[in-house]
């Protein structure tokens, strides 16, 4: 047996260790090395095809699409033509005289909507240069020009009448696009910065909702008067429906008002002189009356101090659908028998009414509050309501006497509207032969609280009805009057 001194034993162990140690980092090398070709290899493939993809797509990349609309844009459309022609045009067209028109114009330049027309053009405008400094070059005059002629962007007075246009007749911004040769999404920007520039600009001078000076309370109180002799009116309440379809069918419900069809509700509050003395838009078709006058600022306002905004025993005339438990609001009697009483709602309705043709000339001049606008969101949409009450009020306020919206109930708009969106009635209801449904007012929200309200004894109506029903006993005129319209029930009030 051979024998193995200790010292070579150790030196062939180590000599073992470091083939093994050797033999793994070569082996480790090899499949580092591996692993970089590999990666270098996927690498160099993945960028050929990057390449060839990048080189298919430029020679498939085609130019963008252009629709071709009115030979010369915006000048050719048909709503340029308008512009040219008279006064009879302009009402009929955009509700407005040309004057008016033209005062829009002066009260919204420099605004939003006009900071927008030819934007990229005013980046390359050519400036009167400083004192002292060098006047620009030939070649920068000619870079304006060129860029002038290829962005020609409607002017102010054009926007304004496209806008003006679209609020007078409603319909799909489509077609009401394609009138004016230019794009839906340019129609959109238009309204919304038109309906922002007239609530910031127009707003706080024509529907500006403070209080009353004396001389303007007198001549508001006398023609709320002058109907049926209901001295302490101030103002007038009333609720109307705007239909409206939301986008987000899964809100549709909230929307749906209590005559069946989907609306935006607006609560205004007016005078006696057919103007808007402040409007609360927005809220959704299932409200009613009295859950917007809740959450009203103004009538908190009113509720805190009302000799300030509607003088000495001074109220607001409301339906049976607004009430606020006898503070400021003169409510009718709630189906009254009594003859003092049932004359008493007849004197109410009759003042009263003021706010109802106010709502009629409001929606006869601006059909888009009859026929909506398909396509837009809640928020334009209401900016535009909105926007659309204080362009009545200056309207009213700049007319020259000879251009005043009518209402007429046989105009096909109207009779369009009162088919379209008729309320709808129960089987009971048809099979009755009633106009409307009696039995819908039952869904209207907080209808339970606004009955208890009117069924609430009153002082003041108490005493204005003894007041009233006295004129009457001591009238013969208006014993005639009565007589007279009990023979014609359809006579006017």
């Amino acid at each position: 047996m051979v024998r193995v001194a200790p010292e070579a034993a150790r030196d062939m162990k180590a000599a073992v260790l470091r083939k093994i140690m050797i033999s793994r980092k070569r082996a480790k090398a090899s499949a580092q090395a591996m692993r970089d070709f590999q990666l270098s290899w996927f690498q160099s493939q993945s960028l050929a095809v990057l390449a060839a993809l990048a080189l298919t797509a430029a020679g498939e990349k085609k130019d963008r699409r252009v629709v071709p609309r009115a030979l010369g844009k915006w000048r050719g459309s048909t709503l340029s033509g308008y512009l040219t022609h008279d006064d009879q045009t302009y009402v009929e067209r955009f509700r407005c005289t040309r004057a008016q028109l033209q005062g829009l114009v002066d009260l919204l330049h420099g605004s939003q909507l006009d900071s927008a027309e030819n934007q990229r053009i005013r980046a390359l405008a050519i400036r009167t240069p400083p004192p002292g400094a060098a006047a620009p070059s030939p070649r920068r005059l000619r870079r304006t020009k060129v860029a002038r002629d290829v962005h020609d962007l409607p002017s102010l007075r054009y926007k304004i009448a496209l806008c003006m246009y679209t609020l007078g007749h409603g319909g799909p911004i489509k077609v009401i696009a394609d009138a004016g040769s230019v794009g839906e999404s340019s129609l959109r920007r238009y309204l919304g910065l038109f309906a922002l520039g007239v609530m910031h600009i127009l707003g706080p001078v024509y529907m500006p909702a403070t209080p009353f000076t004396a001389s303007e309370l007198e001549a508001v109180q006398g023609q709320f008067a002058s109907r049926r002799g209901i001295k302490i009116a101030s103002m007038a309440v009333d609720g109307s429906h705007i239909p409206f379809k939301p986008k987000n069918k899964t809100f549709a419900m909230d929307y749906r008002n209590f005559k069946g069809w989907t609306s935006i509700l607006a609560v205004a509050f007016v005078d006696s002189f057919y103007r808007f003395f402040d409007v609360d838009v927005g809220y959704p078709g299932r409200a009613g009356d009295n859950t917007v006058l809740s959450r009203n600022p103004l009538l908190a306002k009113i509720t805190a101090n009302p000799d300030k905004w509607l003088g000495k025993g001074g109220v607001i005339l409301g339906d049976s659908g607004a009430s606020d438990s006898d503070r400021v609001f003169l409510n009718p009697f709630h189906c009254p028998t009594e003859p003092e009483k049932c004359w008493f709602n007849f004197c109410h309705s009759s003042t009263r009414f003021f706010v109802e043709q106010t709502f009629g000339i409001w929606k006869s001049r601006f059909r888009f509050l009859l026929h909506s606008l398909p396509g837009l969101t809640h928020k334009l949409f209401t900016q535009l309501i909105y926007a659309s009450a204080i362009l009545h009020n200056y309207l009213i306020a700049t007319r020259d006497g000879s251009h005043f919206r009518d209402v007429d109930a046989s105009d096909a708009h109207w009779s369009s509207f009162f088919t379209k969106y008729q309320a709808h009635m129960c089987p009971s209801c048809k099979r009755d032969n009633y106009s409307h449904c009696v039995h819908q007012a039952g869904y209207r929200n907080g209808h339970a609280q606004a009955a208890q309200a009117r069924k609430a004894p009153s002082k003041v109506r108490d005493e204005l009805c003894a007041a009233l029903w006295a004129e009457v006993c001591n009238d013969s005129r208006v014993c005639r009057e009565m007589a007279e319209r009990a023979k014609n029930p359809l006579s006017g009030l």
